[in-house]
């Protein structure tokens, strides 16, 4: 099973409540996907937590600080594990991760760039990945599924959160943004992607950020409290991916009202049945957006 798959299934069980069922997700996916062991540890702990084995999902955290893992602070403030930070033994699973993202924090990946097929590009993807995620394998699904004459440019983000995985900065700075774009050509019409905390970064940087966008595609995007501002903000076209059971829903819903409200042409895609992920035709969906966005200029 392709790790997307994995994460997909796992999120989809944890959704359920269906906790056993996910560790044994876990446990299947540890020998196929050695690399992604920081991830799968972290996945584990929450599922135990959550289902009140406190004592197992520290555990678990303890015995991969000796295999090697870490995890960031921000990631360690999961409620999941909110009743496994009252137990002793929790300050070194912590001040591992402490250590580790100031030792990573340095060591941040350039964008990653796919050029167009042509001389001269039919326009720039700029595609935001969420938290905790491997934007080499982000940018790998995106540069396969966006039409081979756009460019696509994948920049990683700024908070190291465990092993090849990286976030944005929780309160959505654009500054990490801006500074990771710097220098790169940018073909025009510029689309800006983002995905889960990405999009919240996708739609900061369109609505009031220096850079000059042409249309924002976001999936599942964490907007936090985030409102868009008729009066200060940006008209950008904005074509909004969410899954009908994703907790991002009723902001999406909130946003595609105001904005329609104000003329902001807007277009919300509910997914039947998916919850919060990217869809499984990822081509497909960006071949509809990227129409409607083309159409919207």
């Amino acid at each position: 099973m392709d790790f997307v798959d994995v994460q997909r299934r796992v999120i989809d069980l944890y959704g359920k409540e269906a906790y056993d069922q996910g560790l044994e997700t876990i446990a299947v996916a540890r020998p196929e996907h050695p690399d992604e062991d920081g991830i799968l540890t972290f996945y584990e702990a929450c599922l135990l937590g959550k289902s009140g084995r406190i004592r197992e999902a520290l555990e678990t955290l303890e015995a991969g600080l000796d295999r090697g893992l870490w995890w960031a602070p921000g990631q360690l403030a999961d409620s999941d594990l909110d009743s496994v930070r009252t137990l002793p033994g929790w300050e070194t699973v912590l001040a591992r991760g402490e250590q580790a993202v100031s030792e990573m924090s340095s060591l941040r990946p350039d964008p990653l760039v796919r050029p167009g097929a042509t001389a001269n590009p039919e326009g720039t993807f700029i595609t935001l990945h969420g938290a905790g995620v491997d934007p080499m394998a982000h940018a790998k699904r995106w540069e396969e599924a966006a039409p081979s004459t756009w460019t696509v440019i994948t920049p990683v983000g700024s908070v190291p959160m465990t092993s090849g995985h990286w976030a944005w900065p929780y309160d959505l700075s654009l500054e990490p943004l801006i500074e990771h774009l710097e220098g790169l050509p940018l073909w025009r019409p510029l689309i800006l992607a983002g995905w889960s905390q990405g999009g919240g970064m996708a739609a900061s940087m369109a609505w009031a950020g220096p850079l000059e966008v042409d249309g924002l595609l976001l999936f599942g995007p964490g907007l936090r409290d985030r409102q868009w501002d008729p009066g200060s903000h940006r008209h950008v076209p904005t074509y909004i991916v969410i899954g009908q059971h994703d907790l991002a829903l009723r902001s999406c819903l909130e946003l595609r009202e105001r904005m329609a409200d104000h003329g902001a042409a807007v277009l919300l895609d509910e997914l039947p049945g998916k919850g919060h992920e990217l869809p499984e035709n990822l081509q497909g969906t960006i071949a509809l957006a990227l129409d409607w966005l083309l159409g919207s200029l």
